[in-house]
């Protein structure tokens, strides 16, 4: 356990070290002979995987213990029993952990190997690593109701250093296989069990400064408690004592009437089984959600051993712990299990395009909290969307717009501004296209404005397949209809054609339509008309006033920001996406971004920028960028955006706490 070398005494007294340099010298040829003897995964025929079963006994010899440093504990003996399979780890040279699976229980062929998600913890003065992981440790305390609750009380991380110990069932071999626990291999086989006896060092959950007061307890050891090994039953994993603290000693007891919820915590809506023992046989109970005056959710008939077990529905209500009762109608038994509702965020659609709208549906929050939404457009940097006010149980909802983003997936994150729980919905964007006119004639140019393309990257045009030229996205996958155009194909006759935009590095593609208006060349007259004589009743050039443009240009500076000083130097870059902006008549209008004087507000506005899609760098804070388009007739239009750039987290201090400044 923990950083200390394992010693592992036997019931007789003997003493055994795992490891010593012979052993790994030893292991060391063993592993050659074994990869001379082995097939390539893949090479030979080889029969089904047989995978590992891990299951945990109660865990035993409880006691309390007073340390040196007068910190109280509880300590245990448990045991990891292997009723599969046998479990094999091998670590390469750069540390990585892998899980090898076999076709038989001893000898066989390896029929898979695959990589662990698991830490390494290697001690180079023992020449041998834990598997980190490997098992947890949870102190339980009964309350009120009955049910029993997680306390803040649980193990350090627990690592193992896995070997064949002790003999626990008859299939699999007679004799240890795995007797070390060296630098790149270590394992259990079938049918043997590995323990960690209660006086060795780490094995307990630290008490305080005193020894637990009277009451009832259980002490609860899962195996492989975040499943980063394949095993054939994930569901029998868990060993649970029960006791009883009375007058400060520790009493054994059986397990209670008890009801527990598989999974015990998930969103609203999610079906779980109810497991309840302690009724009498044949017995009517009714199931309820939050009280026992509370209208029954269904009522279930027990078995002849007085066990019930219910596929119950999580009703709609706010976050954190509730209770799910159990009651019988004749013995009036009542117990309960704790469930944890989850918040949960819901999308209206999957596939979206930039600007389009889809619907957010909220679950489980605090009744009545405010939920703020925020797109995350790309790591590290989020827009937001808005926020809305859930109702007395949870629920709420709110429309939002796509922002300028680029292809693929997003996650909408929903957080709860006072309980600060978060849900995620993901939405994939797809790419868009608007062609600037829709109609042109041969040999014209159309402005074309893309979205959700990969950013930044080539994209080809093609006009009924023939290439009409490459333009290149922002950094949010876009383009502006005012400067990216192509040129229509003066080859073209009059008629409808298909238009497609396919990017070069990511293959999105998409297409529209094009109106081409041809010139008829044979209605052209070979000489030029005469020149009508000028009538008196009709005004002549220099009479008429030329009619000027009224209409001005659309500004859009996009959707309020939310980013984040990372590296702490008390700014961060932004991307300004005003590529929504656009000349009605066609034109491409200036462009200028900018910030106030705060200082002086008779001061001129501060230009940082002049381009649709601009990166600047602004500092910690709220900063009111506002946008000015400007058309060639001189028309403006101006728009703002709220960027709130936060400050880097504070970094946490040796200990694992969040230091102050």
């Amino acid at each position: 356990m923990g950083n200390t070398e394992r010693h592992l005494f036997h019931s007789t007294g003997t003493f055994r070290r795992l490891v010593n340099p012979q052993t790994i010298v030893g292991l060391i040829v063993t592993l050659a002979m074994m990869v001379a003897i082995i097939p390539a995964v893949g090479t030979t025929a080889a029969g089904p995987p047989l995978y590992p079963d891990l299951r945990t006994p109660s865990p035993a010899n409880l006691y309390f213990e007073n340390g040196w440093d007068g910190v109280w504990r509880l300590r245990f003996s448990n045991t990891v029993s292997n009723y599969g399979g046998r479990l094999e780890i091998t670590v390469d040279a750069n540390k990585r952990i892998y899980q090898n699976v076999y076709d038989s229980l001893s000898g066989g062929s390896l029929v898979s190997s695959t990589r662990v998600g698991s830490d390494l913890i290697f001690h180079p003065t023992h020449n041998h690593f834990h598997f980190a992981d490997f098992a947890r440790y949870e102190l339980l305390v009964q309350d009120k109701r009955g049910a029993y609750r997680r306390s803040p009380r649980q193990s350090q991380k627990t690592t193992f250093c896995i070997i064949d110990f002790q003999k626990v069932n008859s299939p699999g071999p007679s004799s240890p296989q795995y007797t070390s626990c060296g630098e790149n291999f270590q394992g259990l086989s079938a049918g043997w069990g590995d323990t960690y006896y209660a006086d060795l060092p780490d094995q307990w959950i630290v008490l305080g400064s005193s020894r637990l007061a009277d009451g009832n307890y259980a002490l609860r050891s899962t195996a492989d408690p975040y499943n980063k090994l394949r095993e054939t039953d994930e569901t029998n994993n868990e060993g649970v004592t029960y006791f009883r603290v009375q007058n400060g000693q520790i009493v054994a007891t059986g397990a209670p009437a008890l009801c527990r919820s598989t999974p015990d915590s998930a969103p609203v809506g999610t079906v779980v089984t109810l497991s309840c023992t302690g009724f009498g046989n044949n017995e009517p109970v009714d199931i309820r959600w939050g009280g026992p005056s509370t209208n029954p959710l269904q009522t279930e008939t027990s078995g002849p051993t007085g066990t019930v077990q219910a596929q119950v529905t999580i009703p709609e209500g706010g976050s954190g712990n509730h209770y799910i009762i159990a009651t019988g109608r004749t013995s009036n038994t009542e117990i309960a299990a704790i469930f944890n509702t989850e918040p949960s965020a819901f999308r209206q659609h999957w596939n979206r395009v930039v600007g389009s709208k889809t619907m957010i549906t909220l679950k489980g929050y605090s009744p009545g909290e405010n939920v703020r939404l925020v797109f995350n457009v790309s790591p590290g940097s989020n827009v937001v969307l808005g926020t809305t006010t859930v109702d007395s149980l949870g629920r709420g909802s709110m429309q939002i717009t796509i922002p300028t983003s680029r292809l693929g997936r997003h996650d909408v994150i929903a957080t709860g501004l006072s309980s600060g729980l978060s849900a995620t919905a993901p939405i994939n964007v797809n790419p868009s296209m608007q062609v600037v006119p829709a109609e042109v004639s041969a040999g014209g140019q159309v402005g074309i404005s893309l979205r959700g393309y990969g950013g930044p990257e080539n994209v080809t045009v093609t006009v009924n397949n023939a290439n009409a030229g490459t333009i290149r996205t922002s950094s949010t996958g876009s383009t502006t209809a005012s400067s990216s155009k192509i040129t229509v194909p003066e080859s073209l006759a009059a008629g409808t054609y298909t238009l497609t935009a396919t990017g070069q590095s990511t293959g999105a593609s998409v297409s529209a339509s094009i109106n081409v208006t041809g010139i008829d060349l044979a209605a052209e007259p070979t000489q030029p008309p005469a020149t009508p004589e000028p009538d008196p009743a009709t005004p002549g050039p220099d009479d008429v006033e030329t009619p000027t443009s009224d209409a001005s240009p659309i500004a859009h500076a996009g959707i309020d920001q939310d980013v984040t000083d990372d590296d702490n130097d008390g700014f961060a870059d932004v991307w300004l996406d005003g590529s929504g902006s656009y000349d009605p008549e066609g034109g491409e209008p200036s462009v200028s971004w900018t910030l106030p004087d705060d200082d002086d507000e008779d001061l001129d506005p501060q230009e940082i920028g002049t381009k649709l899609v601009e990166k600047v760098s602004l500092p910690v804070g709220v900063s009111i960028v506002t946008l000015t388009v400007t058309d060639a007739a001189g028309n403006t239009a101006t728009d703002e955006v709220k960027v709130t750039v936060l400050p880097a987290p504070a970094p946490d201090s040796a200990d694992g706490t969040p230091t102050s400044d």
